[in-house]
């Protein structure tokens, strides 16, 4: 596949070894991020331990993480009318069906609202 020439002079310039931060450094690159872009209104951040859930009330940029960053490019492709077998090869997935439990949750909020719209 012939990559654009920026692309191209990158891959150049790194011989091929390109350098891929960690998660944790990911993280912390994208909360300070979305901090000094203001994102400071509440949201119940819910994780899981085990059979225990734990949920916390803070202010969004403490919330978001690589994981959810790349949760919000699926769905803004998926409603954006992108094709799901194109959003898996985007994102890497081995299988649609990773693909699609990224969808879940959204779909059936979706179907819950537009169902309550009808009543």
């Amino acid at each position: 596949m012939a990559l654009d020439p920026i692309a191209l002079e990158i891959w150049q310039r790194y011989q091929g070894q390109l350098p891929v931060p960690s998660n944790k450094s990911m993280n912390a690159t994208i909360k300070l991020l979305c901090r000094t872009a203001g994102l400071k209104r509440k949201v119940t951040h819910v994780r899981g331990r085990g059979s225990e859930r734990l949920e916390q009330v803070v202010e969004l940029w403490r919330a978001v993480s690589c994981h959810t960053a790349r949760y919000t490019f699926v769905t803004l492709q998926y409603e954006g009318g992108s094709d799901v077998v194109f959003i898996q090869d985007s994102v890497g997935h081995a299988s649609l069906s990773t693909t699609r439990r990224y969808l879940k949750t959204r779909l059936k909020k979706r179907h819950i609202r537009s169902a309550r719209h009808r009543v």
